[in-house]
């Protein structure tokens, strides 16, 4: 018998982007790849068309960092990315102020380090005279710590970032600034991105794409490191480390590329422009990011010792209640945080209004410092806010139990838009997926808050967060999306026709074939043409300037199916590439 050297793979070919599709949404943030993970076929193929990437590019570390991955379950995100292994905390040894000189002689030559349950003897002899001269004898031991003296001159000991979780202890040793034993340990709790993924799918998401900027930071790391890591995250990758909030804001306000860049010239969340049919933009780190180091969550006292007793046996452990929690508090942002969070979020927005009328950016709203007592967010029809963080089964080793709510209304979002359209109110349904929602004093601003109701969890409203009455309601902002989406892929098939009145009947024809669709599904008010809609594109709708630049200008006017004004949007069918233009639309 003789092993075959051919294998089979079954994979199906790529599906072309839908332009009617409303349910999908785009991650953007920080999550570790698994560098052995075996990519399908058709990733494959569109990372080697898109950014001619080799086999061997393939196997390299990183090649997924800033390349949009499309996946339609939770099982192929865990089989490409790795959420589970952001550190909470890194494992630091902190020994005492060592003297500038130190003995040399009559002292015990070995000092004890515990790396992951095992110890290491390190020799030190012949003896150190200094703490400088200390460090550099223990940088080169081989234990592969990371050693350095603090600004009191003490020994620091710390696991590499890269080392991943585990623990790390010194034995006591007097004359090198350990009096007693000191331990720590590097704790693993999921990534902010990988909570988001799994609940979007929970909720109802059956499309996600997701783009990997890094791994994530530590969860406990001061506010610099925090700065650095939003700038890579809404702006560029730092040549060097952010300082201040100065640094994030002059980052968060340079200008953003248009989508004519290449693909390879694409970063973060520009990454949009390349992805046709998806709706919901996420930002799942932003929260945190924004925010001050997050406070130590209260220990509880031990319990007294219960009495001997018989009872009956109880399930294992881990069969029930809640996985071992996180020793600090979920993320609170505090007035500067809220100020960056409005920056970012601006930026994006920014994005969406001038190249991107076709998506939505679904946020969450921070937890809010209590000192906050007006906060103000930014008015958008782009916008829809999630309030009332959530507790579900992906967030029992989070801080404070506790995850953002966005991923939660954008797959409930998603899960509607399957079931009923993009059109109608998602406040109709309830949530799913979620176990408890945080029990906070409501913000009064136009936000989705995740409400406990008799029967479960629904939403408050489904609202953006404009302050034009006509755009408030979000199935408005979603259905102009929609409209808007198959009015350019109609443009896009004519744009090279002669601009005449043969071609201003047929573009009038065809938008009209669009809104009867929507009509038919329930999407408009009214009884017909002149009632529910109107349509034009004439030489009443352009002027000679319009046709002579190459414009041509269609305008629609629609009713919602929920009771609002009358909608008047202009629709340039060709003209400046990338460039959008709207009167009467959304801000």
């Amino acid at each position: 018998m003789y092993d075959s050297a051919i294998t089979f793979e079954t994979w199906s070919p790529p599906q072309p982007a839908d332009p009617a599709r409303m349910d999908v949404a785009c991650f953007v943030g920080f999550v570790a790849e698994r560098p052995d993970a075996a990519l399908s076929p058709i990733l494959r193929a569109e990372l080697k068309r898109t950014y001619k990437l080799s086999d061997s590019d393939l196997l390299a570390p990183n090649r997924l960092l800033n390349r949009p991955v499309t996946l339609t379950s939770a099982s192929e995100f865990e089989d490409i990315f790795d959420a589970d292994t952001r550190l909470e905390q890194r494992a630091i040894v902190i020994g005492g102020e060592l003297p500038d000189t130190l003995p040399g002689s009559g002292i015990e030559p070995l000092l004890h380090v515990v790396i992951d349950g095992i110890i290491h003897d390190v020799d030190l002899n012949p003896l150190p005279t200094s703490p400088v001269d200390l460090v550099e004898r223990l940088d080169t031991s081989g234990l592969g710590l990371e050693v350095s003296l603090t600004e009191h001159q003490a020994l620091r000991l710390a696991l590499p970032a890269g080392h991943g979780p585990g623990t790390l202890a010194v034995l006591a040793n007097p004359h090198y600034g350990f009096p007693d034993t000191r331990r720590a340990r590097a704790r693993a709790i999921p990534s902010a991105l990988g909570q988001a993924v799994r609940q979007f799918f929970a909720n109802g998401g059956r499309k996600a794409v997701v783009v990997r900027m890094g791994d994530p930071i530590p969860y406990d790391v001061p506010r610099v490191e925090r700065y650095t890591a939003l700038i890579r995250l809404m702006a560029r990758n730092p040549e060097a480390p952010a300082v201040g909030p100065a640094d994030v804001q002059s980052a968060l306000a340079a200008d953003l590329p248009p989508p004519v860049i290449e693909a390879t010239e694409r970063y973060g969340i520009t990454q949009a422009y390349g992805l046709v049919d998806t709706t919901f933009l996420m930002l799942p780190d932003l929260p945190e990011l924004v925010s001050p180091p997050p406070g130590l969550a209260a220990v509880l006292p031990e319990p007294d010792a219960p009495e001997a007793a018989f009872a009956e046996c109880l399930p294992a452990a881990g069969d029930m209640g809640d996985a071992a929690g996180s020793a600090y508090l979920a993320p609170q942002t505090d007035t500067l945080g809220l100020s960056l969070w409005r920056m970012a979020v601006d930026r994006a927005l920014d994005m969406l209004r001038t190249y991107q009328r076709d998506k939505l950016i679904v946020a969450a709203l921070p937890r809010l410092a209590p000192d906050i007592v007006d906060p103000q967010v930014p008015e958008s029809a782009f916008l829809q806010l999630a309030e009332g963080w959530v507790r579900s089964d992906f967030s029992r080793a989070a801080p404070g139990g506790l995850m953002a709510p966005d991923a939660a209304l954008a797959g409930h979002l998603a899960g509607a838009t399957l079931l009923r359209g993009a059109y109608l109110s998602a406040a109709a349904l309830p949530l799913s997926g979620i176990r408890d929602v945080e029990g906070a004093q409501p913000s009064g601003l136009p936000t989705c808050r995740i409400m406990r109701t008799r029967s479960g969890f629904a939403l408050s409203a489904d609202l953006t967060t404009s302050d034009d009455a006509a755009w408030a309601d979000a199935p408005v902002s979603r259905l102009m999306a929609l409209l808007f989406r198959q009015s350019r892929e109609l443009g896009e098939d004519l744009v090279f026709e002669p601009s005449n009145s043969a071609l201003w009947a047929r573009i009038e024809g065809a938008m009209r074939g669009l809104l009867e669709a929507a009509l038919a599904q329930g999407a408009l008010a009214g009884e017909g043409e002149g009632d529910s809609y109107t349509v034009r594109c004439d030489a009443t709708t352009m002027s000679q300037q319009d046709i002579d630049a190459g414009r041509l200008i269609a305008e629609i006017t629609f009713r919602p199916t929920i009771p609002v004004a009358r909608i008047r949007v202009r629709l340039p069918v060709s003209g400046d590439p990338g460039q959008v233009t709207g009167v009467g639309g959304p801000a």
